[in-house]
């Protein structure tokens, strides 16, 4: 079984504590009932990646020894989209499932047969 993975704003090297959102503190010792040793999974959403362990909570806080962490590259080329926006809520929608497939930059585009307007240049990139 797989450790439980969180996210942390900052994964520096073995040796440094994170500490883990208090959402995801509550989460980790009342959901998933997890105790003060236990190894967790650790990312910091930039391509950092490590191992941790859970130490005491202190003042609702729950913090992470990191034990090791290192930085993966991504495989595969770079995929940027151009998209025209559709009508309604259809674009929350394509920009989620276009960043769930891993879509590195999502460009806005207007179309001869493009229903949505907006003023000046948008690109999000993910």
């Amino acid at each position: 079984m797989s450790s439980p993975r969180f996210f942390v704003p900052d994964l520096a090297g073995p040796g440094t504590r994170v500490h883990l959102s208090a959402a995801d503190g509550h989460h980790a010792l009342r959901a998933l009932r997890l105790r003060p040793g236990e190894e967790v999974a650790l990312g910091d959403g930039r391509g950092r990646i490590g191992r941790g362990r859970l130490l005491a909570g202190e003042g609702g806080l729950v913090a992470a020894e990191v034990l090791e962490a290192a930085d993966l590259t991504r495989p595969g080329p770079r995929v940027e989209v151009a998209l025209a926006p559709p009508k309604g809520d259809r674009l929350v929608w394509a920009v989620q499932k276009l960043v769930e497939l891993g879509t590195d930059a999502i460009l806005l585009v207007r179309a001869d047969r493009s229903v949505r307007e907006w003023e000046g240049e948008r690109e999000v990139r993910a």
